[in-house]
């Protein structure tokens, strides 16, 4: 009988996150939710990201530049979307304005990198796949499977549900 159950928030994790769309659409039609975590690697995204959907008064600690940079080694973060930005190359203040964003957001990081096993418990994975390379802008390469595309990358969820699946 469902009248005794009480109501909990669906725990969601939003891979390629980007700006948040997925869980924007749960907001506007007025599903009460949290988000239990996040896959992002595109900087600018993760920082949209950060100043739509926290509070941006909650505090983060910052520790000093060493062990910023030792945290974020877990993770692969890209400036301009397409290749590997090197920690030790960014200034101070993006430094840590991508150290807050990432604590901030629960971000698991790049999607080719997350070990399932190691994912929040959630009661729904969404996710919004990068489309570029499906259009004559990213010159119709495709999405098929181990192409190394962009839009490839959509495979990872196949990989991350399998495991998912399993336990």
């Amino acid at each position: 009988d469902g009248r005794n159950r009480r109501h909990r928030r669906l725990r969601v994790f939003e891979a390629f996150a980007g700006i948040g769309a997925q869980v924007t659409a749960l907001e506007r039609i007025g599903i009460d939710y949290e988000i239990v975590g996040m896959s992002e690697w595109f900087i600018d995204a993760l920082h949209c990201y950060d100043i739509l959907h926290n509070d941006q008064d909650q505090e983060i600690e910052v520790p000093s530049r060493e062990e910023q940079i030792k945290y974020l080694s877990q993770f692969t973060f890209s400036k301009d979307s397409m290749k590997e930005t090197k920690l030790n190359l960014l200034k101070p203040a993006e430094l840590e304005k991508l150290y807050v964003s990432n604590k901030r957001c629960k971000n698991y990081g790049s999607i080719s990198e997350i070990n399932a096993t190691e994912l929040p418990d959630m009661d729904l994975l969404v996710y919004s796949f990068p489309c570029q390379d499906l259009s004559t802008g990213g010159n119709c390469k495709g999405m098929g499977k181990d192409s190394g595309t962009r839009s490839g990358l959509l495979w990872e969820i196949e990989r991350i549900l399998k495991v998912l699946n399993e336990e």
